[in-house]
């Protein structure tokens, strides 16, 4: 796979739509499913609330901002559980108090609202992943400590940032936009919508994420919710595990693996609030295309991607929760990522 990185001052070199985006026209409060007990003022008792967008939630009103710099327990909470979150947690001041959770159910407090479903979205990172050698060396891990020589067991790793299951930050494609370990941690938390694109990538391996294709989805389950990550499943999970199957470089000397349409990434940005995109496939961009064209167009926007996710049959289109264990290694402009969704 060809890849066409930043000029040298930084911007993104001119990029034109691939010809599967140009058949369409472009024309075409953020929420999420969240578990978290709150320890209460008396006696140590909790309770949770959940928010979803574009689902039946609870309404909250909104909090006032916070004196910039201010660290507070109200403070910690809004980063970790959005700011709409924050009034309602002030229920678990009162010890007879109850919250009211989804679907109108009444969580007593001091119960916690358990996920019913959490599913794993990220590949076991091995020495033989598959990544493109002409840009990313191959993973190395060998143990260095050993119990009975040395009391304990180690491992060393050295592996390149783009390996496995990985996270693409803004300042990857553009110098100066947030690194990995930059990145809010309220946009490692999101409403998951799945793309499905599995059967026609099982024909045409270099179809993409269309504008269309967004369209569908949201005819069947509404717009997309605000703040949501929106993964593609292609069906290339599965192939991460079979040799040479999941770059699949043909006779041409190509790599051949869907992606997003550029078209679909620029519509995400400018007329959905989308805050980061996944594919199942080794890049963002399909891997014929001369240029990482989405690369170019969604990153240097201050959203995130990430690439070779995992992608569980039984994972719903709609109605779970991502969580991003991001990288947090200083300057990182890429990394191995632990996601995880989650249901009620």
């Amino acid at each position: 796979m060809q890849q066409v990185y930043a000029k040298a001052d930084g911007t993104p070199p001119g990029w034109a739509a691939s010809p599967c985006c140009a058949q369409h026209d472009g024309a075409a409060a953020r929420g999420a499913e969240l578990d978290r007990a709150v320890e209460g003022q008396q006696g140590g008792h909790a309770a949770t609330v959940r928010q979803e967008g574009g689902l039946a939630a609870t309404p909250v009103p909104a909090a006032p901002r916070a004196r910039e710099g201010a660290t507070t327990r109200r403070n910690v909470l809004r980063g970790l559980l959005g700011a709409a979150a924050v009034p309602a947690l002030a229920a678990c001041a009162a010890p007879a108090a109850a919250v009211t959770g989804p679907a109108g159910t009444v969580i007593p407090a001091g119960e916690a609202l358990v996920p019913s479903r959490v599913f794993e979205m990220s590949h076991v990172l091995t020495r033989d992943f598959p990544v493109v050698r002409a840009l990313v060396k191959e993973p190395e891990i060998r143990q260095i400590r050993f119990l009975d020589v040395d009391g304990f067991n180690a491992n060393e790793i050295h592996f390149n940032e783009h390996s496995g299951t990985h996270l693409d930050p803004p300042g990857h494609f553009l110098t100066g936009e947030p690194t990995a370990e930059q990145l809010p941690v309220e946009r490692l938390i999101a409403p998951l919508v799945v793309i499905r694109i599995a059967g026609r990538a099982a024909e045409d391996h270099d179809t993409e994420v269309t504008v269309d294709d967004i369209r569908e989805h949201e005819r069947r389950y509404g717009r997309l919710p605000a703040g949501a990550l929106v993964a593609m499943d292609s069906g290339w999970t599965q192939r991460v595990t079979m040799p040479n199957a999941f770059l699949n470089e043909g006779p041409d000397g190509l790599l051949h693996f869907p992606g997003f349409c550029t078209e679909a990434a620029l519509f995400m940005i400018n007329e959905r609030d989308v805050v980061a995109i996944a594919s199942d496939t080794p890049s963002l961009d399909v891997g014929s295309l001369p240029a990482p064209t989405t690369h170019q167009a969604w990153l240097p926007t201050g959203r995130y991607g990430i690439e070779a996710l995992a992608i569980p049959p039984d994972l719903p289109d709609r109605g779970a929760t991502v969580v991003v264990g991001g990288p947090r290694h200083e300057g990182s402009l890429g990394g191995p990522v632990r996601v995880l969704a989650f249901t009620v």
